[in-house]
């Protein structure tokens, strides 16, 4: 798969204009859960960005480094 490609079209999801878009749902979803709508629009956009998928696992990342040090894990 190439970054061209287009995925199948969502249930009603309106396709992101931009990373930057894309960007600011990945961090919202990191403190409050998106609408179904948004949700299958970053879908749509992670399948065909490779530069916002590496960016959604960097943020993923952190959480759980975050997580881990605010639970005394990380020394």
């Amino acid at each position: 798969m190439n970054d061209q490609q287009t995925p199948p079209a969502g249930r009603g999801a309106t396709p992101l204009a931009s990373c930057k878009e894309a960007a600011r749902l990945m961090s919202r979803q990191q403190d409050t859960p998106l609408s179904d709508a948004e949700s299958e629009s970053l879908k749509q956009h992670l399948y065909t960005c490779l530069s916002c998928r590496r960016f959604d696992d960097q943020l993923l990342f952190l959480r759980k480094l975050a997580r881990r040090y605010a639970e005394g894990g990380a020394d």
